[in-house]
C-alpha cells in the first residue's frame, strides 16, 4: 500500500509502483479522481484504475490530504 497526498503527480506515482494510469486526463492523482468521479470526491471514497484501488483517507477543505493506493 503506498500512501501519498493528492497533489503527488502521476508520474512520481508511476516510479512508486510502476503504475500507467491514463496521463491524459490529469497531471495529479487528485485531478484523475476529481475527473473520474466529476467531483472533488469524500473522505472513505475510492476508486479503481488500470489495477489499482485509490482511496481518499483524508480531505481538508479542496485538498486530498492522503491517498491510499493498492493492488487489486
Amino acid at each position: 500500500c503506498v500512501v501519498g497526498e493528492g497533489p503527488m503527480h502521476i508520474s512520481d506515482l508511476n516510479r512508486a509502483v510502476d503504475w500507467i494510469p491514463p496521463d491524459d486526463v490529469a497531471i495529479r492523482v487528485a485531478g484523475l479522481l476529481i475527473h473520474d468521479g466529476q467531483m472533488l470526491p469524500a473522505a472513505g471514497l475510492g476508486f479503481s484504475f488500470a489495477g489499482y484501488r485509490v482511496e481518499v483517507g483524508a480531505r481538508k477543505g479542496n485538498r486530498l490530504k492522503q491517498l491510499k493506493i493498492r493492488p487489486l
